[in-house]
């Protein structure tokens, strides 16, 4: 059986709907942690085409569980366009930003990254889905 993240990037998009149609939405996931009990969201929030390579993202990080209220940090990001290719760094005050490098799925619908620790070593995957997305496939 798929997991959700598999049955999300294997969702044709409408005729004319390009993977970047995704890109200003939130995308949802479970922790880093792995608990099951904390979600991690990524809300891209402004995209800004720097050349036709390159586009600057900016938004916020999301670390939530019930029933507390999330912890939210904004972020600055690039994205590869002819790759989707993402690398994103919360701006937290009084902390270490965290840093994450991914890729989207092919039908933008899915954001698979990576913890980057100091030394730019990667950690291990975990995906986010496009919230509406997700609400589809746990609907149907």
């Amino acid at each position: 059986m798929l997991e959700d993240h598999q049955r999300a990037a294997r969702i044709a998009n409408e005729p004319n709907v390009a993977w970047h149609h995704f890109l200003r939405s939130r995308f949802v996931g479970r922790s880093l942690a792995g608990d099951g009990e904390t979600g991690f969201a990524v809300a891209i929030q402004a995209v800004a085409q720097q050349s036709e390579f390159e586009a600057e993202l900016r938004g916020c990080v999301e670390y939530f569980s019930d029933p507390a209220f999330p912890v939210v940090f904004e972020f600055a990001g690039m994205l590869q366009i002819e790759t989707r290719e993402i690398s994103i760094q919360e701006t937290p005050l009084n902390r270490v930003p965290r840093n994450y490098a991914g890729q989207f799925s092919e039908n933008g619908r899915v954001l698979t990254l990576r913890m980057l620790g100091a030394e730019r070593s990667a950690g291990k995957a975990f995906h986010l889905i496009h919230e509406e997305t997700l609400a589809a496939l746990l609907d149907g």
